[in-house]
């Protein structure tokens, strides 16, 4: 946005990128990753105006369709005890 182009970088695209890029390869048998900018972005990457009031906070509509990809996940998870 217009108000950010003072202040905001290149880089802070770029290390966002690079920060989910390895949160990716964290995921393992007992880790799960949901990668949310396949639910909420468009195909530019960009997080959809329906799903995003800022830069920083999501929509109702962007937790709602969140909450719909998380909740399979969570049914899926076992507890174990230890």
């Amino acid at each position: 946005p217009l108000e950010r182009k003072l202040f905001w970088s290149s880089d802070v695209a770029k290390s966002v990128d690079e920060v989910n890029a390895y949160l990716l390869t964290l995921a393992g048998e007992n880790i799960v990753i949901l990668d949310t900018s396949a639910v909420l972005a468009d195909k530019q990457g960009v997080i959809q105006k329906a799903y995003s009031q800022d830069l920083l906070h999501l929509t109702p509509e962007g937790y709602t369709v969140l909450n719909q990809q998380l909740l399979p996940i969570l049914k899926n998870l076992q507890i174990v005890d230890t």
